[in-house]
Formats: structure tokens, C-alpha cells, sequence
């Protein structure tokens, strides 16, 4: 299926990956009224980046201390279950096993054109 992208806390880091990435409801996607608990990914690195610059960054603050974000390459079976939206969003309404899951860097802040 190919490789997708989640953020979150490295205190949830253990839990992912003995259980996996859960579907459940956020603080963003009950900002968003979502109707059905998910795991939400990014479908390319470039997204994540305009994401912490932008509109996500802006509102995870209120949950996890920036500092203490980590990403995850999550590399889905092609057998794999998800729903595409919006251009650049992934969601699965299954639960996605640790095996799937790795920790990677952030990609690098592209510097302001002035």
C-alpha cells in the first residue's frame, strides 16, 4: 500500500508500539466533529512539514509540548484498509500493528524566502 506519516508524543511511544496506532478521537479530530474514532496519517513528508508550520503545529501545542513530538513512517500492507481525503490525508478506522510502525526524523524546516 506504501508509507504514510502520524505524529505524536513520544510518552505514547511504548503503547503504539505493543498495541499498535488506535483509532480513537483526538483533540483535533473532535475540533474537526469527526463522527467515528480513526488513526489519521499523512500521505507525503511535505505535508507533515506545512502541517507544523501551519494549521497543526498552531494547535497541538495545546496537547503536547512541541519538543516532545516524534513522527512515524507507518508502512501499511497492501491489504491495508484506508480512506484518502482531502489530497493529503489517510485515515484508517482499523487498528495498525507496531510491526508497521517506525520512528523516523522530522523532516528539515525549508528556510523563509524573504
Amino acid at each position: 500500500m506504501g508509507r504514510y506519516y502520524h505524529i505524536t508524543s513520544k510518552n505514547n511511544l511504548d503503547s503504539i508500539m505493543e498495541n499498535g496506532l488506535v483509532p480513537q478521537f483526538g483533540f483535533l479530530s473532535d475540533m474537526m466533529l469527526e463522527c467515528a474514532p480513526a488513526v489519521y496519517l499523512f500521505k507525503e513528508l511535505e505535508e507533515v512539514s506545512y502541517a507544523m508550520e501551519n494549521w497543526f503545529g498552531t494547535n497541538i501545542r495545546y496537547v503536547y509540548d512541541e519538543k516532545n513530538l516524534i513522527l512515524l513512517a507507518v508502512d501499511l500492507p497492501d491489504d491495508a484498509k484506508i480512506e484518502e481525503r482531502f489530497g493529503w490525508e489517510a485515515v484508517s478506522y482499523r487498528r495498525i500493528p507496531g510491526s508497521c510502525i517506525s520512528v523516523i526524523d522530522f523532516p528539515e524546516k525549508q528556510p523563509e524566502v524573504t
